[in-house]
């Protein structure tokens, strides 16, 4: 089996699994729970070399960081299909967006082909690039790291920091808004206006959009 038709069954298995599973307990967040990790598994399944090998390194840590802050959301949860579910997936099932998707068949075939198909497939084509360097390493031979591969080795890890930065900034903001939107306490400042605006926010709306944008 090679690691192109492992990665082709791989495809095939999440998608049977992510439907089933969304179809049987109705929730249909099942493709976000493995969105931050199927895709560096791709990137393990086709390491052939140090190129390679150096790309499932970065994309590892690239899904860490979004697993743990999934995680601690309420994401995941035990059992395995339990756990937070998109409010925009309720919105589209009673029509929101498309009156035909409140049909129950219709709405099937939407969970098919869009949420277990497709979602699951751009899962694989944003790692995409590390196929394309396994088969050039197996059509070509190895080609030596150059300048472009430890750039983008150093640059990519200190993305994900920041990343994780405004990460944490945010979520303490968040946690401590709604605590004291729950205790009564009067809002000031950052907290009155809704949003973060202090720490990496101060310097760009969206630090963490921003760093992940840099990424690709």
């Amino acid at each position: 089996l090679t690691p192109t038709k492992a990665c082709a069954w791989t495809i095939a298995f999440v998608v049977v699994i992510t439907f089933v599973t969304s179809t049987l307990t109705g929730n249909y967040s099942q493709v976000d729970k493995i969105w931050s990790i199927i895709p560096f598994v791709y990137c393990w399944i086709v390491v052939t070399d140090t190129r390679t090998l150096l790309m499932a390194i970065v994309a590892t840590l690239w899904g860490i960081r979004l697993t743990w802050n999934f995680n601690r959301r309420g994401g995941y949860k035990w059992p395995i299909w339990d756990g937070d579910e998109d409010y925009r997936w309720k919105l589209l099932q009673d029509g929101a967006l498309l009156d035909i998707l409140r049909n129950k068949v219709a709405w099937v075939a939407f969970n098919l082909l869009f949420i277990s198909f497709y979602q699951n497939v751009l899962l694989f084509l944003i790692v995409a690039p590390s196929l394309v360097a396994h088969i050039a390493v197996t059509r070509c031979g190895q080609v030596p790291l150059n300048g472009y591969d430890y750039l983008a080795t150093v640059l990519i890890p200190l993305f994900i920091i920041i990343e994780s930065i405004a990460d944490n900034q945010q979520y303490n903001f968040q946690t401590e808004k709604y605590r004291r939107k729950n205790a009564g306490e009067p809002l000031t400042g950052e907290y009155a206006d809704g949003f973060k605006s202090s720490g990496l926010f101060a310097i760009v709306r969206k630090p963490n959009y921003a760093a992940e944008q840099a990424i690709w």
